[in-house]
């Protein structure tokens, strides 16, 4: 192989490992990242796990190389054709690793986006029955209010009413005392008893009698001279 030969090997082998890293080792790598007990579970050591990553970045394209070179062995055309294909290739596992993660970042956006409207809308539902439950607190003592008012001003106006009416029955009872004490003392002063009226009679009585001796004794000197 020439000089230009090697240069341009050498120059192909690092546009396959510059793509290589970025298409196919990156991700494994952050796969792996995430999955420590892959090595664990096979008791790897830290030289196994070194080897394995060396060995991931370098040895494929190596082999991507290999195989340029093998075909270039045919034409240079097709080892030029050969490389752009493995390139492309690369750069399309780029471009859909982008894509995927351009398409997590997406769903993950928009999982935070309906997290936050969640959290807005319990927020708000949250705010709203508080308002009510308030409002229902306010209404429910107002109404005890009125009708603690409603009761108190009921208990003033019976009260009034009935002072009212025990005024009117002091007023009826000191009436009928009045005229109970004028029936009794009219009676006394108007009628006699009859006992005094006996008592009465009776000097009458002895008066006549009295008379009616002296009467007949009267008529019989008037008798005697004629």
């Amino acid at each position: 192989m020439t000089k230009e030969g090697a240069k341009g090997a050498a120059w192909a082998y690092l546009n396959l490992a510059v793509l290589w890293a970025f298409a196919v080792a990156q991700p494994l790598f952050d796969l792996l990242k995430d999955n420590p007990e892959f090595f664990a579970a096979r008791g790897s050591s830290g030289f196994d796990i070194i080897s394995f990553s060396v060995l991931l970045v370098v040895l494929p394209p190596a082999l991507l190389l290999g195989i340029e070179l093998l075909l270039g062995l045919i034409g240079p055309d097709v080892r030029r054709v050969a490389h752009v294909v493995f390139l492309g290739a690369l750069v399309v596992l780029i471009a859909a690793q982008a894509l995927k993660k351009a398409a997590a970042a997406r769903k993950a956006a928009e999982a935070k986006r309906r997290a936050a409207a969640k959290a807005a809308e319990d927020a708000r539902r949250a705010a709203a029955d508080q308002r009510r439950a308030e409002e229902s607190d306010m209404l429910a003592r107002a109404r005890r209010e009125a009708d603690e008012m409603r009761a108190g001003a009921e208990e003033a106006r019976l009260t009034e009413e009935a002072r009212r009416l025990i005024e009117q029955a002091e007023k009826e009872r000191a009436k009928a005392e009045e005229l109970l004490a004028g029936q009794v003392e009219t009676p006394a002063r108007v009628t006699t008893p009859p006992q005094a009226a006996a008592a009465s009679e009776r000097p009458n009585a002895t008066g006549e009698e009295q008379l009616a001796p002296s009467a007949r004794v009267n008529s019989r000197s008037a008798i005697t001279q004629s």
